[in-house]
């Protein structure tokens, strides 16, 4: 499964976007996971938040994550 990771540039917060494929089943549109992590150096991360979006919200959501300053990032959990 393809995930794409960015990271808040001043800050430990990061998000993973990713395929959600139960859901696609269920609502018929491609839908997306995007989980809301903070890593901690030395420990696991703590992941805080999941918010499922449609593909369309989740690219608007991306651009303006992009616009805004996050980086990609490497996977990091």
């Amino acid at each position: 499964m393809q995930e794409h990771w960015i990271q808040h540039p001043a800050g430990p917060w990061v998000e993973r976007f990713r395929r959600n494929p139960e859901l696609e089943q269920d609502r018929g549109a491609k839908a997306m996971a995007i989980d809301r992590g903070r890593v901690m150096p030395g420990a696991p991360a703590l992941l805080k938040t999941r918010t499922t979006l449609t593909l369309h919200q989740a690219r608007e959501l991306w651009s303006l994550r992009i616009q805004s300053g996050w980086q990609r990032i490497d996977p990091q959990w």
